[in-house]
């Protein structure tokens, strides 16, 4: 047995870090006509420390489905690495996971961890389409059009929803999310999505010390998963300069 601070972990092949030391800040996410959107910045702090530039904090897990978490980084490659084998199908066959499948095995992982007092410091958000509608989910939780998105924090609570904000954003840029959607995220186009996500990721940028620039958007559609490569941000730093 190891001794990690104050928790006792288990020496096993799979381990995460129950301190938070290598953090990633915001991530924020959109349903919109066509599937989902998720913009994140590349820059992993250590303390106040903006230390890893140019990291992605988004991964693939499957053919129509992307995890994106905010949090310690080790934690995030950790769970990529093990989504990503539970989630492969075997050759020549159909994937026999997605999203909502990804989601439960997440849920339950963060909620264990929850309940043994060594609690992952991450918020995860999953995004993806469903190849048809679940036979048993409750209203909030099914989505007609097969979009799913939904977040689950450090203490394993989780929630669906048409915008999530993880961090610091679930303050400052959830109100914009919010007020841009409101109940018409079904006629919101991939354009238009871009748009709301860059305005509150800039407003971020302005906000949050641990924020960069420096961002990816992701989508997940029918066709698949699309990870852009990254983009930099316009800002204007005159409006906090004295007249």
């Amino acid at each position: 047995m190891e001794e990690l601070g104050i928790y006792t972990i288990q020496n096993t092949p799979i381990q995460v870090n129950p301190k938070a030391y290598t953090m990633g800040t915001s991530v924020l996410a959109i349903k919109y006509a066509d599937g989902v959107m998720v913009a994140s910045d590349t820059q992993a702090s250590y303390g106040s420390y903006a230390k890893y530039k140019g990291i992605e904090r988004v991964a693939e897990l499957a053919p129509t489905t992307l995890l994106a978490s905010s949090g310690e980084y080790s934690n995030f490659q950790e769970l990529k690495n093990r989504l990503t084998l539970e989630m492969k199908a075997p050759v020549g066959e159909e994937p026999l996971f997605g999203p909502r499948e990804c989601f439960e095995i997440l849920r339950n992982h963060m909620y264990s961890k929850r309940c043994k007092g060594a609690p992952e410091i991450n918020f995860h958000i999953v995004a993806g389409i469903e190849k048809a509608l679940p036979r048993e989910a409750l209203p909030y939780e099914s989505d007609p059009t097969r979009r799913f998105l939904a977040g689950i924090d450090h203490l394993g609570n989780f929630f669906h929803a048409n915008v999530i904000a993880t961090g610091i954003g679930a303050h400052i840029a959830l109100p914009i999310l919010r007020a841009a959607v409101q109940d018409r995220d079904e006629s919101i186009t991939e354009e238009e999505a871009a748009n709301i996500l860059k305005t509150a990721m800039t407003t971020l940028i302005y906000r949050d010390t641990r924020a960069t620039s420096i961002v990816q958007f992701s989508r997940v559609t029918q066709e698949g998963v699309q990870i852009s490569a990254p983009i930099k941000l316009e800002t204007d730093w005159s409006v906090g300069r004295p007249s």
